[in-house]
């Protein structure tokens, strides 16, 4: 065998194994055992009471949340960090302003 069909076996096996299309692994190819609904883990304990621990973490979370956001707008509040436009007063002028 000369040099030149070595090589271009060579470069012909490169290639298939490098660019090989996705569509063969869609068509069959299988790596690895098949999975299946069997080897999904079971659930083990009480379900409810494993809810209600998560829940009541996320309430204390809430509350804390709800207690730092009220803290924050009462600050912001009381130094006048915002100031929220009201409106003029709607009141009526004085009657010699209207008279002159």
């Amino acid at each position: 065998m000369s040099l030149s069909a070595i090589l271009r076996t060579a470069s012909t096996l490169t290639r298939r194994q490098c660019c090989r299309p996705m569509s063969y692994v869609a068509h069959g190819e299988h790596h690895g055992p098949l999975v299946t609904l069997n080897d999904l883990p079971v659930p083990k304990g009480s379900w409810t009471a494993e809810n209600d621990k998560r829940q009541s973490k996320m309430n204390m979370q809430l509350l804390a949340s709800l207690a730092f956001f009220a803290a924050t707008v009462g600050y912001m509040v009381y130094a006048d960090i915002v100031f929220l436009n009201p409106p003029p007063r709607m009141t009526n002028p004085p009657l010699d302003i209207l008279k002159s």
